[in-house]
């Protein structure tokens, strides 16, 4: 009986790992635009930049309020509530790398909001 268990284990995780790699590999997830939420540990979909965004200039993240920094690409009101909190707890940010240390934030969303933001 556990042989048999063991048997039915293995090919239903084997069936379960070609299933998720071929939804990858052909299914709808484009997988170069989303990221993992630290807190939902998901995909989550990194938004674009508002037009606005582009026509204002770049927003600041040391003087932002929620509302600028939630206009930022990949940033929404938790990420952006984490930000201020950072900023209050250390600091200025010496650079836009500095976003590193906020907790949520990854190479993928800094490089995405990186022609947003300055210091």
């Amino acid at each position: 009986m556990k042989k048999l268990a063991g048997i039915c284990t293995i090919s239903l995780f084997a069936m379960l790992a070609g299933f998720v790699l071929a939804f990858w590999v052909h299914g709808s997830i484009p997988q170069e635009q989303f990221a993992i939420s630290a807190e939902q540990e998901q995909p989550v979909k990194i938004k674009d930049p508002p037009a606005s965004l582009e026509d204002r200039g770049k927003i600041n993240i040391n003087t932002a309020g929620l509302a600028e920094l939630g206009d930022l690409p990949g940033i929404g009101p938790a990420l952006a509530g984490r930000i201020i909190s950072w900023r209050e707890e250390n600091g200025k940010f010496g650079s836009i790398d500095d976003l590193l240390s906020v907790h949520g934030i990854g190479e993928m969303i800094l490089e995405k909001l990186r022609p947003y933001a300055k210091v």
